[in-house]
Formats: structure tokens, sequence, C-alpha cells
């Protein structure tokens, strides 16, 4: 991540998605009174006038409310129809469902995602894949043991196949729940970016990048 984009605004937001190399484990940090759907809207606009592949971990359906917040903003959530979408837990279908996984022990549910997803993807396209409702995951934990085996998640889906994802988190609620789990979840992240008021707008701020 170059530090000229340490702070920027909405308009620019193509230009942090072109920073941001294969491979990478970016994190979208809002809180509850900023619109993220506006990001992910951006993110799969950018992703497809690249020819990338998109594919949305959807959790207990936060992708039908992000559709909705999308529609009140006027922008057209139509471009969420041929999205492939994986639902973990959740009833509400946004985009192009390609398979459901029920909230199992996160182990299960790393091997059950890949041979859910993997079938569906091209290899030789870079795979762009917003994570949305990830915390809802961790506070649903059982224990503290549970959440850093839902943390190695990430790692672990990493290591499965060569793709960019965007863990979308809403920060107020992670750290209601559990305080310490947000440190460990952004020390994984190899980019860490902040979404915040700016003039009346969206902007964002990069919480780390390389000098």
């Amino acid at each position: 991540m170059n530090a000229n984009i340490l702070k920027g605004f909405m308009k620019n937001f193509p230009q942090l998605f072109e920073e941001v190399r294969e491979g990478e484990t970016v994190l979208i940090e809002y809180s509850p009174i900023i619109n993220s759907a506006i990001i992910l809207y951006e993110l799969i606009i950018w992703a497809k006038e690249n020819g990338y592949q998109v594919i949305i971990d959807d959790t207990l359906d936060t992708l039908p409310i992000y559709k909705i917040k999308m529609d009140l903003k006027g922008l057209n959530s139509e471009i969420l129809n041929d999205i492939k979408v994986v639902k973990i837990g959740g009833t509400l279908d946004v985009g192009d469902v390609i398979g459901r996984l029920a909230l199992k022990e996160p182990h299960i549910r790393v091997k059950e995602y890949l041979e859910v997803a993997l079938p569906h993807l091209d290899s030789e396209k870079r795979i762009i894949n917003p994570v949305l409702g990830f915390e809802k995951l961790l506070i649903l934990s059982e224990s503290p043991r549970e959440v850093f085996a839902t943390l190695s998640m990430i790692l672990s889906f990493t290591s499965s196949f060569q793709r960019t994802a965007f863990y979308f988190v809403n920060v107020n609620a992670l750290e209601e729940a559990i305080p310490w789990a947000l440190p460990l979840l952004e020390e994984i992240a190899t980019t860490v970016v902040e979404l915040g008021r700016v003039n009346n707008g969206l902007g964002f701020s990069v919480k780390n990048y390389e000098f």
C-alpha cells in the first residue's frame, strides 16, 4: 500500500483498489452510521471494469441490507444480480447464490466453502472476494478458542486459492462484544482501511501502510 493514498474521498476508491496487490487481505472498518454499501458498490464496479471475478461471502443476510442501502442511495443494485454469492446462514437471497453453509465449526466451514466456491472460479483470473458480516461469526463464537479458529479461517482461505479479500467489519459491534478480537484481525490484515465522514461525504484513511 502506497503512503500517497493514506487518506482519500469517495472518488478515490478506484485508486485505493488499484493499490491493493493480489493475495492481500484488506480490512474495511466502518461504524453503523456509515453507509459501507457505497464502497461495496464501487468495488464491484471497479472489478467488473477490470474483468475480475467477484464472489461475495454473505454472513447472516448482510448482503440484503447492503442492497437496500444501495437502492436508498440511488445506486443501481442490479449490479449484484450476476455476482456469485456464498451464503453463511441467513435466508434472504441476493445475487447468484452458488452455495449455502450452515454455522458450523470453523474448520468444517473452510472445507465446505472451498468445495462450493472453487468449481465456479477461473484460476486464471484475479478473484475479488468481499466478505460481509464477518464480525457476526466472531460474535457468535462460544469461546475464545472458537474466535481464534474463526480468525484462522482468513489464513486458510488465503492459502487455498489466490484471491484478494475485502473484509467489511462493523467495528462498533465487534468492540462491544469482543474488544480484543479487532486488534488480532488488524494484525492478520495486510491493509486496514477505516471509513468515515469527510466534509459531509464518505472518505477513508489507511491505518497501516508501507514506508
